[in-house]
């Protein structure tokens, strides 16, 4: 089958989408930022603000944005959005479920235990934007386990290849891959990230060719290709990490995140770049996992997963997910509590790029 067939019957499960299972962290946490660009040193204490925003979870953020953007594009069009994990019987975990049913989310699969607080993290922005994350790793999401997933099932036999699995972090990595092969068995599409540290360990391991769809930041895609990532020259680079998910039987997408630079996309040939937009920058915290879920959200409005570049135009799915990820970075909280697609579209608008097209994508499902 060529590559070109492929795209289309990708693109035509995805715009079928009915059912999105999530694994990955829910939680929330502080930010600091810190004074001086250098890194933060091993025995270093350095003086850092503590900003008044929210900050929340992977899986949540990606979860959230998908019920928001959707509901916003394709209201006649459920799509049953499930997240999958545990939460400490806490303040933070009873608003947590509060915020995530409010938005659509069914929280029917997310247990509240309690022997382990809610999942905590400590986010850390240099003053050039750059950051990181510490996360605990004793809190109630540690305790996910397989037979979570398995309680799932019934949801993935009813939906079948009109399903999407998401595995990001946060959440132990068995438990994720446990969700893929769940995935697998049902013809789902599957998704999925990772943490640098976790490319080492998995780099030889054969469930990383099940998925569909791998997202990666810089750092990360530098632990997968063994050398640091120039977005100014990234052509070797990126047909290093291409060549370690891509076997004759299949290829999978890939995203490479950059930050200011935009995200790198491979469709299973070649690579494209999609370009961030300028924004008025409150906060990075949550853009990568915005533009993740931008991109699938975009891919499930029937947009191709990337195209041909148009000037002053947004006509791809990874495009859109630059544009909202740029959207994103405008509020200080890691969940821009404005992100429909009426605000996406005015920032759009105000930036010169149209999204005419991407309106039609929706439309062009029904």
């Amino acid at each position: 089958m060529n590559l070109e067939r492929k795209h289309e019957q990708l693109e035509a499960r995805l715009r079928d989408c009915r059912l999105v299972i999530g694994v990955g962290g829910i939680g929330t946490g502080i930010c600091f930022e810190l004074q001086d660009n250098h890194d933060l040193g091993r025995n270093e204490s350095r003086a850092g603000y503590l900003v008044d925003a929210r900050d929340y979870c992977k899986l949540h953020i990606i979860m959230h944005y998908l019920a928001t953007l959707l509901r916003s594009e394709l209201p006649e069009r459920a799509v049953h959005l499930v997240p999958v994990g545990k939460v400490g019987s806490d303040a933070a975990g009873t608003q947590l479920l509060f915020e995530m049913e409010t938005n659509g989310l069914d929280v029917e699969h997310i247990e509240t235990v309690a022997d382990a607080p809610t999942l905590f993290s400590v986010c850390f922005q240099y003053p050039d934007g750059s950051g990181g994350n510490i996360t605990a790793s004793n809190s109630a999401a540690s305790k996910v386990t397989s037979e979570d997933v398995d309680r799932t099932r019934r949801l993935f036999e009813e939906s079948r290849s009109r399903a999407l699995a998401l595995a990001v972090p946060e959440v132990p990595i068995n438990v994720r891959e446990h969700l893929i092969r769940v995935a697998t068995e049902y013809g789902a599409f599957r998704v999925g990230a990772f943490t640098a540290s976790e490319l080492h360990v998995l780099q030889n391991s054969d469930w990383l060719r099940l998925f569909d769809l791998i997202a990666l930041n810089e750092e990360e895609a530098s632990a997968l290709a063994g050398d640091e990532f120039n977005p100014l020259a990234p052509d070797q680079f990126l047909e290093r990490c291409s060549s370690t998910f891509t076997c004759s039987e299949k290829q999978t997408l890939i995203v490479i995140t950059a930050g200011k630079h935009g995200a790198f996309g491979f469709d299973g040939e070649c690579w494209t770049h999609s370009n961030a937009v300028s924004a008025n920058v409150l906060s990075t915290a949550g853009a990568g996992d915005a533009l993740l879920a931008g991109t699938l959200a975009a891919l499930m409005m029937g947009a191709p997963f990337t195209n041909e570049k148009r000037f002053k135009e947004v006509n791809s799915a990874l495009d859109f997910g630059c544009l909202f990820a740029s959207y994103s970075t405008t509020s200080k909280h890691s969940i821009h509590p404005n992100a429909g697609l009426d605000d996406v579209h005015a920032f759009a608008r105000a930036s010169g790029l149209a999204l005419d097209r991407l309106r039609n994508f929706g439309a062009a499902v029904n």
